[in-house]
């Protein structure tokens, strides 16, 4: 498996990048159902809408890791495919969070 390549980076590299990327809306949308939730602190509340606020940070900054190891005279990009809906799913949650504030304020 070590001598195995995806786009010029090791797969060992690559894969884990690409899958935290294409998987990070679904732990987006987890942290902000539990930033809604009443019945738990306000501090464990916090503490999950600040991570739904990193967290598409953190994808953008793996996406610019995961590009730099695919060679320039790659031409066909299948991979982005999956990676671009996921990152601008996870950027989606950023309105999502004014909204949960604003409703918060007014109550």
């Amino acid at each position: 498996m070590a001598g195995i390549t995806l786009q010029g980076m090791t797969a060992g590299v690559g894969l884990p990048l690409a899958a935290m990327i294409i998987l990070s809306p679904i732990a987006c949308l987890i942290f902000f159902v539990l930033s809604l939730n009443r019945s738990r602190p306000s501090s464990f509340r916090r503490k999950c809408a600040v991570a739904v606020f990193v967290l598409p940070l953190v994808s953008l900054a793996l996406y610019a890791l995961y590009e730099s190891g695919i060679p320039s005279d790659t031409n066909i990009r299948i991979d982005l495919l999956l990676i671009y809906p996921a990152l601008a799913i996870d950027f989606l949650f950023w309105p999502a969070l004014l909204v949960r504030y604003s409703i918060q304020r007014r109550a």
